[in-house]
This record gives C-alpha cells, structure tokens and sequence, in this order.
C-alpha cells in the first residue's frame, strides 16, 4: 500500500537526531546520526532550520563550504509538525502536532496552534478557556530535557515571529533571542561564537518557504531569497574561522511542485456522515467520520480519488509507522481523526469547509517533501 511513499527513517537519518547529535558532538560523544561522528569535539554548534529549504536547491548550486547528504523529515512534511518534532526530539505519534490548525475531541474545537486559539477566536484565547501551553505540547523541548548538561542554549527567531505563542513553546529552556534581518542575526551570533563558553544555538527562519508560497518552488525568487542568505553566511564563516564551531544547515520539510488540484467540496457522503469540518492541508488532510460509516467512506474516496491520493484509516497509518514507531500518545490519538487523505505526486485537495491556512507544496511523503538537506563543516 505504500510502496509509493518515502518513509521517515525515524532510527537515524532524521531531523529529530539533529540537536541530540550537535549536543553529544560538543561533549566528545557519539553521534546519533553517523556521518556527523567526525566532528565529534568541537567546541561549540550553531543549526540554521531554513524552513522550506529543498534538496533540489542546494543541488543546482555549488556548495563548497559544506559537506552535503540527505537525511528525512518526518510526517506530515508540515511547519508544524516537523518542528515540533525537531525541537522536542520526539516522532510525531508522541508529541500529538499533526498541524498548524486541528481538531481536538478533548476540546470538541478546533485549535489553532500558531495563535494559541481557538479557530476563529482572538489570539491566545486558549488562555481565557484555561488551557495552558503544557495542556496542547506536553512533551519538553530539548533545551529544557538537557537543562543539567552544562551546555548554554540559545535560540533564535526573527522578530515577527519572537512573541508568539508557538514559538514560546518551542523555544522553552533555552536562551531566546530576535533579530531583525541576517545582518543583525550574524553580528549576534558571532558575539556567541566568542564567548569562552560551549553554546549550542539554534536558528530559525522562513524567508526561504515565503518565497515559495508567494513565487512557486523553483522560482527565481526562492532561489535568490537562499543566496542572500548564504551570502552572508560565508562572511560570517570567515570571521569566525578557527574558533572550532560546527555549522549545520538543515530544514524542516521539502517542496514540490503542483500538477493539479481536486475539491472534495461537493461529495455529498464525507457531508453527511462526518462528525466535523476537514482539516490539516491540501496535501494532506485529516477527516473525523462516523465509525459505523468509517469503511464506507473510506472505499468511496479510494474509488473517487484513489489515483491521486492514498485513503488510509488511522488504524492502518499507525500501522504503517509513517507518524512513527512508537505507541501513540492520547493527545496523537485525540488529534488526528480516524481517516486521511495522502497526496500522491503533485496532487492537492481542497474542501469549502475545510479547516487549514493556506494551500502547501508540503505535507505528504513524496521524495521531494520527504528528504532534506543537512550541511555541516566546522569553522
């Protein structure tokens, strides 16, 4: 059934490996992910998260500073998702994220996450109902599980995104900072660099996804969006050369291209026998159905639009491990319906009624989406 996808490899190769592996590297310990055991002892790591930034970018330019594989995101190749994961090193079976915006049957409500709402309500509403930031990601970050390690944590975001409520969450333990553009960020990072001290920094921005939202994946303006960037990065490397830091680039999913779009809209079963609006993104979305009519449903969207999309159960998407390998969390379980829709290629749905941001070039598990970069070398 699922021969078409590449599954996350979870084990090794994974974005959840990144910061735990940058942590060990600094405390002359073994790396989780192989290929980075040889800078094992260096004295300090910075990670740039460059949300959105593709295999396929990086290999049409030429890279010399860095050393370049592949390794996966997680599913759903989603903002979201992804960087919870990243951050709280945890498979998305335990931390329960499935997307930016999703439906709660513990709260009978949709939760929008990046505004700490819910959908429809002011920002940060949640904390007028009584929800606390624990009760929706109550697994702890990286920063705050390595609280005794000795090691300094910082954390990096730009500045529209320094005070929201996601972004508090996903930065807890360590050391938050803003910046204002790559300028102000470089300069910033280089006083760190100097300090006597072995900090672990973590970077994230989303010019590089922005481009691509606005301009399309291949487009002119993603690509320049990352050499303004990188530009900037190589002056930065040459001021802080010999200091042992270990610099990595990664991200948190791929793009792909769109082909053709499918609404679901006018398919009058999902209206009558679900139990709430569609939700997640266009590349894959999240249905709560009637468990009486749950395998009917299931066999007519697999008639209707099985070419373009797999039709999984919840059941059998656990099954699979394409969310992970270990037991599902209840907040997973309370979170993440009992049917999906998978886009397969360059395919994307849409529902009048559905419950989602914008429409993605991300989310499903198509090679492009799947794989990203991690570049590493140490300055």
């Amino acid at each position: 059934m699922m021969q078409d996808f590449v599954l996350p490899d979870y084990k090794e190769l994974n974005i959840i490996n990144v910061l735990p592996s940058l942590l060990n590297l600094i405390q002359n310990k073994k790396s989780k992910i192989r290929s980075l055991e040889k800078f094992k002892g260096v004295d300090k790591a910075i990670v740039f998260l460059v949300d959105g930034l593709r295999l396929e970018l990086l290999n049409s330019l030429l890279i010399k500073e860095f050393e370049l594989e592949k390794i996966t995101s997680v599913f759903p190749t989603t903002t979201a998702s992804a960087i919870t994961s990243f951050i709280t090193c945890e498979e998305p079976i335990k931390h329960g994220i499935p997307e930016m915006i999703f439906y709660s049957r513990k709260f009978r409500n949709f939760v929008d996450l990046f505004n700490f709402s819910f959908a429809g309500e002011a920002q940060n509403s949640l904390y007028f109902h009584g929800i606390e930031e624990k009760d929706i990601i109550k697994v702890k970050t990286f920063f705050e599980k390595n609280a005794k390690s000795g090691i300094k944590f910082y954390s990096f975001l730009p500045y529209q995104l320094f005070n929201s409520a996601y972004t508090n969450m996903t930065t807890k333990g360590s050391l938050r900072n803003y910046f204002l553009d790559y300028v102000d960020l470089f300069q910033k990072l280089k006083n760190i660099v100097e300090e006597r001290a072995n900090p672990l920094t973590y970077v994230y921005f989303d010019n590089v996804d922005i481009a691509q939202h606005k301009f399309g994946v291949g487009s002119e303006e993603e690509k320049n969006e990352f050499l303004l960037f990188y530009s900037l990065l190589k002056k930065f490397l040459n001021k802080i050369k010999d200091t042992n830091t270990l610099i990595v680039l990664t991200s948190d999913h791929g793009q792909i291209s769109m082909k053709g779009k499918v609404d679901l809209s006018n398919i009058s079963l999902l209206d009558k026998f679900s139990l709430t609006n569609p939700y997640g993104s266009s590349r894959v979305m999240y249905f709560l159905i009637k468990e009486s009519k749950l395998q009917k449903v299931q066999e007519f969207l697999e008639k209707k639009v099985g070419k373009k999309a797999f039709i999984l159960t919840l059941e059998e998407a656990i099954k699979s491990k394409i969310f992970g390998t270990k037991k599902p969390s209840k907040e997973f379980l309370d979170r993440a319906g009992n049917l999906l829709l998978i886009a397969k290629n360059g395919w994307e749905f849409e529902h009048e009624k559905a419950y989602y941001y914008t429409h993605r070039f991300h989310g499903a598990l198509t090679q492009e989406e799947v794989y990203v970069p991690l570049l590493a070398n140490v300055f």
